[in-house]
């Protein structure tokens, strides 16, 4: 769907769409939170709710930002974006949460140390664009509790291993991935929707993203990403080879930060699609 369209669909009943559809209504959710906060988001992970014989379908999403939130007094924010829909509605919000010097911020100002965070900042979207509603409060207790720093929640859950050794331009530069967030048994690996993308690639500390196509999330059957079948599979992890990914320049002696992306790497009984990243990791190419 184009911006238009996507943007006619928001409020109305949103099942049965395609992957692509989902992740166009994603996107462009995050752009409006992007535009109503004047802030550059990154989208981390996300997980999609689609089912034939399910009443509503959802996609949640994580973002995060390195700037401050307006009308807060911080320098980063991390959010959970989330939509929902059925038959008679479909509604989105951002529950953002603000830190100031890696600590948590509510409406008293910085959190102090062992006190249970019980404030965030509530966006809703709404026919003109996200509104900032101000200052919330959990459903109940200990509902956000565990956010005390950065990153707990955008969340980053794949592990990238490489070998212990600098890697000779034009040589293969082996990345091997393993999912923290999925139990092994539960893994379906072999699958045609599973995709291995990069989402950043920085090459000597240049503040340049070498794939900046790779920052939305790959559609089925586009170039940018890998399909499982041209990684190799082994013992419950995926290996791929990070030059056959075309960065800006190529990939040419320099010491780099990579973050990749997997998609639908999941229990396929659990969700109907879902993504999740990696760290920055470094390599060197000498």
């Amino acid at each position: 769907m184009n911006r238009s369209e996507t943007a006619n669909r928001l409020f109305q009943d949103p099942r049965g769409q395609s992957e692509s559809d989902w992740l166009d209504l994603l996107d462009y959710l995050v752009s409006g939170l992007s535009d109503a906060t004047s802030c550059y988001l990154h989208l981390g992970t996300y997980w999609c709710d689609d089912f034939p014989t399910h009443a509503q379908a959802s996609i949640t999403g994580r973002v995060r930002s390195r700037s401050a939130l307006v009308g807060v007094e911080s320098d980063y924010w991390e959010a959970a974006l989330c939509y929902t829909g059925n038959a008679d509605r479909a509604y989105a919000t951002a529950y953002v949460f603000p830190f100031l010097k890696g600590v948590p911020v509510t409406s008293r100002g910085c959190l102090q140390a062992d006190v249970e965070l019980d404030e965030y900042r509530l966006w809703e979207f709404t026919e003109h664009g996200f509104v900032d509603r101000g200052w919330s409060h959990p459903d109940g207790p200990g509902e956000w509790a565990w956010i005390q720093q950065p990153g707990d929640e955008y969340w980053q859950r794949l592990d990238v291993s490489l070998p212990d050794r600098p890697f000779a331009a034009g040589d293969s530069v082996i990345a091997t991935i393993h999912d923290k967030s999925v139990p092994r048994s539960h893994r379906e690996i072999q699958d045609s929707k599973v995709r291995v993308s990069l989402v950043h690639a920085n090459r000597n500390s240049e503040n340049t993203n070498l794939f900046p196509w790779g920052e939305r999330p790959a559609r089925p059957n586009r170039g940018h990403a890998t399909p499982i079948q041209q990684a190799v599979v082994a013992d419950s992890s995926i290996a791929v080879d990070l030059t056959g990914f075309k960065i800006r320049g190529g990939w040419k002696p320099g010491t780099y930060h990579v973050t990749l992306r997997v998609q639908n790497l999941h229990d396929r009984k659990d969700w109907t699609y879902t993504s999740d990243i990696s760290p920055p990791f470094k390599l060197t190419v000498t």
